[in-house]
């Protein structure tokens, strides 16, 4: 299913920023100042002071967030430590649905096969995991007065890295293999969450559902009922329903309609409405419009290779193009994530993204026929390394500027001359 951001109590909204009992002072933030800008400094220094002051402005839960939050989510936040940072439960979470992902990747690296009952089994459970610990965070972040900004990014960021491995895995069960139909329910998992957070750098505030009743909880929901029916039945989504569909859609040679075709057309329903809420929202609200609408220009251009890549390439590593295209992906969107909160200028040229269309053509002519995997492998490791120095930049900036530590709870020590050298 499409996925929104979900609608969730700001975790952004404490009182005191830079945790509970200390507040950072305008000495103890130039110090910190300096200190960043002897290394490097990714987040300009008017941003930082930006963030520090963020307050998330979320929108309205949707009716399944109401009943999950009154039964499940709250009565469960009750049984979490108190020494537990709320960092901590998200990033579990990630590495949890990674694993689903993994297991069942393990057997259909065509996005084709089947796997085991047991791996789709697992993959709902991963799924379920995910959007429990992902609810819970949040409950333990004002449970123990460590909301923060920091926060934000931590939720939303991995919320984006999770999209990768969640659309990838609901390819596998659907048995789309390497198609236009399969990136189409790809890029409708991703595409709204990154034009989501385009939408809150402009409005300032989070739109999080479709009309009010479709949001992340229902989408999580849909997908592990997507899950549950592989373990019913491994060839449930193959179930041919009559007619055909054209080679361009299906993988370079005609196919029935399946019951996987209705997943994907719905999901592009959901995507056109969503999308448009969004963009009605900000062209209503900002006045250099078609700045604005640049703005959508590397997000497409993604989009844009991955479809290329389905159409005109039958040799190509699924697992390998769709994970290359969902780091990029990430990448932009934790960028538009920070942007937003800063209130600083979104990067429209994005260097990081120039070799990823060149190494498409050189696959798609077969110029190099021996080394195309090689080549997007790396380029994939470098992306990786790219995304992972950047975030790691921004998280060490923003955590000691408004002065808390990332994975456990409590502020950071004063920074002194003396400790810096």
């Amino acid at each position: 299913m499409a996925e929104v951001p979900k609608a969730k109590a700001p975790r952004a909204a404490s009182p005191n920023p830079a945790g509970p009992g200390r507040k950072m002072s305008d000495e103890d933030r130039r110090e910190v100042i300096d200190t960043l800008k002897s290394k490097r400094l990714v987040i300009p220094e008017e941003g930082l002071k930006r963030i520090a002051e963020h307050k998330y402005v979320a929108g309205v839960y949707t009716p399944m967030d109401n009943v999950m939050n009154e039964y499940v989510w709250t009565p469960m936040s009750e049984y979490i430590p108190k020494g537990l940072a709320p960092n901590t439960i998200t990033v579990s979470g990630l590495v949890i649905q990674i694993l689903g992902y993994c297991v069942v990747a393990w057997y259909c690296p065509d996005f084709r096969s089947a796997a085991p009952r047991l791996a789709y089994l697992f993959a709902a459970f991963t799924v379920w995991a995910y959007q429990t610990l992902d609810a819970l965070d949040g409950k333990q972040a004002r449970r123990t007065g460590s909301s923060s900004p920091l926060g934000q990014l931590f939720d939303h960021g991995c919320d984006s890295v999770v999209l990768i491995f969640l659309s990838m895995l609901m390819g596998m069960s659907l048995h789309l293999g390497f198609s236009v139909r399969c990136v189409s329910l790809i890029g409708c998992m991703l595409l709204p969450f990154w034009v989501c957070q385009w939408t809150e750098y402009h409005t300032h505030s989070l739109p999080t559902n479709v009309a009010g009743l479709i949001g992340v909880t229902e989408a999580q929901f849909g997908s592990i009922m997507v899950c549950l029916a592989n373990v019913y039945d491994t060839g449930f989504w193959n179930y041919q329903v009559g007619g055909s569909m054209p080679a361009w859609w299906c993988g370079h040679e005609t196919c029935p309609i399946e019951l996987s075709d209705y997943i994907v057309w719905i999901n592009q329903l959901i995507l056109v409405f969503s999308c448009s809420q969004c963009l009605f929202s900000v062209l209503s609200t900002v006045k250099r419009k078609g700045a604005a609408i640049i703005q959508m220009l590397p997000t497409f251009m993604i989009a844009g290779v991955g479809y290329a890549w389905c159409v005109m390439v039958s040799h190509a590593h699924p697992r390998l193009v769709f994970f290359t295209l969902g780091v990029k992906f990430s990448h932009i969107s934790c960028q538009m994530i920070v942007a937003a909160m800063a209130h600083t200028e979104y990067p429209v040229f994005q260097w990081h993204l120039l070799p990823l269309p060149l190494i498409f053509v050189i696959t798609s002519l077969g110029l190099l026929p021996r080394h195309e995997e090689v080549m997007l492998g790396s380029y994939a490791a470098i992306s990786m390394y790219t995304f992972w120095k950047w975030i790691q930049d921004v998280i060490e900036e923003i955590s000691q500027y408004i002065g808390i530590k990332t994975f456990t709870l409590g502020p950071r020590e004063r920074p002194t001359a003396s400790k810096d050298k």
